[in-house]
């Protein structure tokens, strides 16, 4: 029996300003303890990625943008991703991008033990894997581009 996956939504922070994204490091006590990632996480039954993603901001960062402010900027479907070999399954996967002032209050709730903004041409190596294939695919780049 096939176990499908649920899908996710994750979040590219940027701020324009110092040139850094907003990563979080998952605490000791859920999955994938010690990796930084992009905020995020699975869509609730019945959920669209957009809502989940408003709803993941919330509870983990405590930081509440109007849809407005959230731009999609890539899906992920299927298994296979170049270069990285066959995850399987793999789950869909939405990104946005937000854009932030490196001065904006985060609010962490158990999930995350603490934040940190990460200079665009240092980003940490030690990430999960949504946050992996969202850097090997080329999104932030893509984000960046965008947003000149």
């Amino acid at each position: 029996m096939a176990i499908e996956k649920q899908a996710g939504a994750w979040a590219i922070i940027y701020c324009p300003q110092s040139h850094s994204l907003l990563f979080g490091k998952r605490s000791l006590t859920v999955n994938n303890p010690g990796l930084w990632n992009f905020f995020g996480g699975r869509l609730d039954q019945g959920e669209t990625p957009q809502a989940a993603m408003l709803r993941e901001l919330a509870e983990e960062a405590g930081l509440k943008p109007d849809g407005e402010q959230l731009i999609h900027c890539g899906s992920i479907k299927g298994a296979d991703i170049e270069g990285m070999g066959t995850i399987a399954p793999l789950r869909e996967l939405d990104y946005f991008f937000l854009v932030a002032d490196r001065g904006i209050t985060i609010k962490l709730n158990r999930e995350h033990s603490e934040y940190r903004w990460f200079k665009v041409k240092k980003l940490p190596h030690n990430v999960n894997r949504p946050t992996s294939i969202a850097i090997h695919i080329g999104l932030i780049q893509k984000v960046l581009d965008t947003y000149r």
